[in-house]
């Protein structure tokens, strides 16, 4: 019964090992690149992408849609073929990821970055809907609300991912002690002017009087102005 028990025991560790290389070899053999791997892209129009599936001779995959926003709107669709099309109004923020999976072997898939681009000036909001800016081009305009009590000076920075690194672009604060305006023009007066050619995350920190951080504010992202073609 014991050698009945050990030789058992001994197959199954075979099968382990021999499934384990299986997984390790098709996890190696099979990878999918998306192309192109990014892309802008307007409201309403469209974008081709493709994919190419390595390891195996079927280049079969299927296409979707990952939303990074907030949800705040509809996110853009993917067909067949992989012809996204954009939504009608830029999600919050305006990322979002195209994914193909191959269909030889599904845990191998390949994504591209997309943003969503539109060529009107609307507001953008943080994720707590507390801080907004709009690009005009020339000028940055933030509002903000829900403001601690105590307020005195508020700090503005900027970087080019949600997560930094930082750089401060200027401070408003009052001296007399009120809170400061519920909104205000960036403009190239400002220590670091603004730029509306590029993207940004922009966040706001909250000050007393005395120096102590009040309150940080999720960043806003504000992407550059867009031209129509």
């Amino acid at each position: 019964m014991r050698k009945t028990l050990i030789v058992a025991i001994s197959l199954l560790g075979l099968l382990i090992a021999d499934l384990t290389f299986y997984l390790k070899l098709s996890d190696a053999q099979v990878s999918v690149t998306v192309t192109p791997a990014q892309a802008d892209v307007l409201v309403n129009q469209t974008q081709q992408f493709t994919a190419t599936v390595s390891g195996t001779t079927d280049q079969r995959v299927t296409w979707s849609v990952i939303p990074g926003g907030f949800g705040i709107f509809v996110p853009g669709t993917i067909n067949a073929t992989g012809l996204y099309t954009a939504p009608s109004n830029a999600d919050q923020p305006p990322f979002e990821t195209v994914k193909a999976t191959s269909v030889a072997d599904p845990l191998a898939a390949g994504t591209a970055a997309v943003i969503v681009r539109d060529i009107a000036d609307f507001t953008h909001r943080n994720a707590n809907n507390d801080l907004d800016g709009i690009n005009n081009g020339d000028y940055l305009q933030f509002g903000w609300t829900k403001l601690p009590p105590g307020t005195t000076q508020i700090v503005f920075s900027r970087a080019s991912s949600s997560n930094g690194p930082w750089t401060q672009v200027g401070t408003i604060e009052d001296l007399s002690g009120l809170p400061p305006e519920r909104s205000f023009v960036y403009t190239d007066g400002w220590l670091v002017p603004p730029d509306g050619a590029n993207d940004y995350f922009y966040k706001m920190d909250a000050f007393s009087a005395t120096g102590v951080l009040l309150k940080s504010y999720a960043p806003v992202f504000i992407p550059k102005v867009v031209q129509p073609q």
